[in-house]
């Protein structure tokens, strides 16, 4: 998949502004921490790999 960088954005938003459940609470930590760190670099896209 490629995501461009508003898209990383996008995402990052939506997951800042979702309150998890007790159980989904260390993987929104996880993607959070990951979401910041690309954001972090300055990119023109993003490819990851499945």
């Amino acid at each position: 998949m490629i995501f461009k960088k508003k898209d990383v954005e996008l995402l990052y938003r939506a997951l800042r502004a979702y309150h998890p459940t007790e159980k989904e609470e260390h993987l929104h930590a996880v993607l959070i921490e990951n979401l910041e760190e690309t954001l972090a670099i300055d990119f023109e896209m993003l490819d990851i790999e499945y």
